[in-house]
């Protein structure tokens, strides 16, 4: 299935139809093409974009870690709201990013009736042009008749939350329902993303005579990725080495490929009465010489 970030790749587009002003349409084509640009794997993402303050800020270079869920997850957090499993207000509050700039895509019911595909991309800790810094800004993509559109944009005031409402709603079309709704989504799959584990990793490699054939036709290579199924409360797989046992830490470390560890939360027990638990936050690690991993991450239960 074509995910939402595909389909905005190549059918994309400006809803005019739901803008105003000069402002808004300068507002809104930033976003869009600030968010084009962390989902490409070739295209720079330092684009800027004014918020109702005309402050410009932007995104950093790096590209968006990918999150699909395949569930609702918003379901399933009210639900636990509900039957006092999960206290939300404790859970939202405990959010972190997993990365500075991630995108995250779920689908959502409509009011009349069926499912359709939304998403969100989010960049934390975005400097102004005056030096100051936004600790979160969201940008919302939904798909429509004609392909996928921007519909809102936000700003959290803090980040990670010292409550629920603070963040500011700085633009979206006409006529959408219960628009700070969205927030709460966002929230829900944000703290879906954190608690999970790995499962399954599938390696999306291509011959390397096909690499260099389009090299030498002047095109851009194919590229490579891992393909991770995420489910919850499953055991992540280890690194596996012959030798592992012979082996430093940090030598266990240079043996991979240079990849992205996403932000995650640890807990610390060895010789510890009670368990400390600190969120780590994301960061880059390996051997680039050995080549680089790139991950998609698809979300089930």
């Amino acid at each position: 299935m074509t995910t939402l970030a595909q389909d905005f790749l190549e059918n994309g587009y400006i809803p005019l139809e739901f803008i105003d002003n000069d402002k808004d349409l300068e507002l809104v084509s930033m976003a869009y093409e600030a968010t084009y640009a962390a989902l490409t794997p070739y295209k720079d993402a330092k684009f800027a974009f004014s918020d109702d303050k005309d402050a410009k800020f932007a995104f950093s270079d790096e590209k968006a870690e990918k999150f699909v869920f395949d569930d609702d997850v918003v379901e399933i957090i009210k639900r636990l709201g509900r039957e006092k499993t999960l206290n939300l207000d404790a859970a939202f509050r405990s959010l972190h990013m997993p990365s500075k700039l991630v995108w995250i895509e779920y689908r959502i019911p409509f009011p009349m009736g069926g499912r359709g595909k939304f998403g969100f991309m989010a960049a934390k800790d975005v400097k102004t042009e005056s030096g100051s810094i936004i600790p979160l800004v969201l940008i919302c993509i939904s798909e429509s008749p004609k392909g996928p559109i921007p519909v809102a944009i936000f700003k959290l005031t803090t980040f990670p939350l010292e409550e629920y409402n603070s963040y500011q709603l700085i633009w979206s079309i006409k006529n959408i329902p219960k628009v700070t709704d969205l927030m709460y989504e966002f929230f829900c799959n944000l703290f879906m993303i954190i608690i999970p584990k790995v499962c399954e990793v599938r390696n999306i490699t291509f011959k390397s005579s096909l690499q260099k054939r389009r090299i030498e036709k002047g095109k851009e290579p194919l590229i490579e990725y891992k393909k991770l199924t995420v489910r919850i409360g499953k055991p992540s797989i280890k690194y596996k080495y012959e030798d592992e046992e012979n082996l430093s830490e940090a030598e266990k470390i240079s043996r991979r490929k240079y990849h992205h560890v996403i932000g995650h939360f640890r807990t610390y027990t060895e010789g510890r009465e009670t368990p400390h638990v600190t969120f780590v936050e994301d960061h880059w690690r390996g051997d680039p010489e050995l080549g680089i991993i790139i991950h998609e991450r698809e979300l089930k239960k």
